[in-house]
């Protein structure tokens, strides 16, 4: 939360306080997915810089529709293991802006 800095602490509504987020965010290329390609659970993600590939949190379904979607055609490049669970390889040029983290949260 931010405030002009000689603006008091009020009781109840704040009408001159900003709400702000900040986010550091890293680009990722898509290599794989866990579950069905076409609703998968989640993601193996290449962080830009990064030599292996790291799971994405669980994706909610509506993401995962529509991510579903641009995997549908991608082809296979084999069964993969990291984090201790497996992943379908896929040789897809699909990019996306994430916040890493412990898990990688993709949005």
């Amino acid at each position: 939360m931010a405030k002009p800095g000689r603006s008091p602490y009020p009781f109840g509504r704040r009408t001159v306080w900003l709400k702000i987020r900040h986010a550091d965010t890293a680009e990722a290329r898509v290599v794989g997915a866990v579950g069905p390609r076409r609703r998968p659970r989640c993601l193996a993600l290449l962080l830009d810089g990064e030599s292996g590939p790291r799971l994405s949190a669980r994706l909610a379904p509506a993401l995962a529709a529509r991510v579903g979607a641009a995997l549908a055609d991608a082809p296979t490049a084999g069964e993969h293991r990291t984090d201790d669970e497996t992943y379908t390889g896929l040789d897809t040029d699909l990019g996306l802006r994430c916040w890493p983290g412990r898990a990688v949260t993709a949005r």
